[in-house]
């Protein structure tokens, strides 16, 4: 079987999307013609990035469906950052808020204790979660500024 890069995400809904919709548009008016924005559909908020994985394994399926039923608050965007810092910048991402990141952590943290159980091997990070959306990938030698 054919394996895939695989990652869990949460979709956007309309409303969000409305909003994402409108920070591009102000930053597409702000920015060079050459860096590459990430197409709508490609917006979510990863949560967890599993590597290569068969995607058809039911394990992950089934850690997937008891991760559904997990309560958080909603999401709330916080700001649009540049980045990464301390290094050559790459994206342009909006992030979450801090209270919606904490709640997304706890999510994934929930998911990965599942996909763990059900056997399914991927590497966790070790740093915190801080959810986003990336909006924004910067070619070499190209500045936002």
């Amino acid at each position: 079987m054919e394996r895939k890069r695989v990652f869990t995400a949460i979709n956007l809904d309309d409303e969000a999307l409305g909003y994402v919709d409108g920070l591009v548009a102000r930053l597409a008016r702000q920015l060079p013609k050459r860096v590459r924005f990430m197409p709508r559909e490609n917006w979510h908020i990863t949560i967890t990035f599993l590597g290569d994985q068969n995607p058809g394994d039911t394990r992950i399926a089934a850690a997937l469906e008891e991760a559904i039923n997990f309560n958080f608050s909603e999401i709330r965007f916080d700001q649009i950052h540049y980045g990464p810092e301390g290094r050559r910048p790459r994206m342009i991402w909006l992030s979450t808020s801090s209270q919606t990141s904490k709640s997304l952590a706890q999510l994934k943290s929930h998911l990965e204790d599942r996909l763990t159980s059900e056997g399914v091997v991927f590497s966790r990070e070790g740093r915190g979660f801080n959810g986003h959306v990336t909006l924004v990938r910067l070619k070499d030698g190209i500045r936002a500024s």
